[in-house]
């Protein structure tokens, strides 16, 4: 099964980025949105693995403090010269995010990402892309949606044609906010 641990946001910062992907509609480029129930802070993709019992186990271990944070305006990956991926970059709490990501990964017994940059994806780019055309939409957008982190999820994707389906197999939830 493939595996990723997330955090969650709230519906209605979701729903709010949701409704932001009409903007997107004058761009030729071939954009993939990930669906409104799907949008997640990533903190560790897993890939496939046989078994969720001992995952689920050693995560029940990381302890963390529930904290205030928020995603601001859009940004994209690798670079502004080749979009593969385009995001809502967390801000504050993003150096929370960051020690929430080494804690699960020193959990799990695997090697934190040195680059890791917590975030929400928003859309991914099919095919050929002019950066142009996204930049142009990205830079005129500005907002920012706070929300409070109290807890994280171990998710199985399931891939089908019509895209990823997650399911939440455990959730973990933070101490009281600082």
């Amino acid at each position: 099964m493939r595996l990723f641990i997330g955090a969650p946001l709230p519906k209605n910062t979701r729903h709010f980025l949701a409704t932001l992907y009409e903007l997107f509609k004058s761009v030729p480029e071939r954009l993939k949105f990930v669906p409104e129930p799907n949008i997640h802070i990533t903190l560790k993709f897993l890939g496939e693995v046989s078994s969720a019992k001992q995952i689920s186990s050693s995560l029940k271990k990381v302890s963390f403090n529930a904290f205030n944070a928020s995603i601001e305006n859009f940004s994209v990956f690798p670079s502004t010269k080749f979009i593969r991926v385009i995001h809502s970059p967390v801000t504050t709490g993003k150096k929370e995010f960051i020690e929430l990501h080494n804690k699960i990964s020193a959990a799990l017994n695997l090697k934190s990402e040195s680059n890791f940059i917590p975030h929400a994806t928003i859309a991914r780019v099919k095919g050929k892309c002019n950066p142009k055309n996204i930049l142009s939409i990205i830079q005129n957008i500005t907002f920012k949606e706070d929300f409070t982190a109290s807890s994280f999820n171990l998710y199985k994707s399931t891939l089908t044609r019509k895209g990823p389906i997650y399911e939440v197999l455990e959730s973990y939830k933070a101490k009281a906010l600082k």
